[in-house]
C-alpha cells in the first residue's frame, strides 16, 4: 500500500510538472499570434492605398 501511495504521489508530481510546461507554452504560443496578428492587420487606409495602387499599375498595363 505504501508503494502504491508513492507511485501516485510522484504520477501526480509529474502530471503537475507536464501541465506547467504545457501552460508555459500556451503562453508563448498567443505571445506569438498576437505578434503575427499585429503584422497581418491591415487598416482601412492601408487597404484603400492598397486599392488605389492596384488600379493604377492596371491602367499602366493597358497602355
Amino acid at each position: 500500500m505504501f508503494a502504491f501511495t508513492i507511485f501516485l504521489a510522484i504520477a501526480l508530481a509529474v502530471a503537475l510538472f507536464i501541465m506547467y510546461v504545457m501552460h508555459v507554452r500556451i503562453q508563448q504560443l498567443t505571445e506569438e499570434l498576437r505578434e503575427l496578428k499585429a503584422k497581418v492587420e491591415i487598416r482601412g487606409d492601408e487597404l484603400e492605398q492598397l486599392a488605389r495602387d492596384i488600379e493604377e499599375f492596371k491602367r499602366l498595363r493597358i497602355i
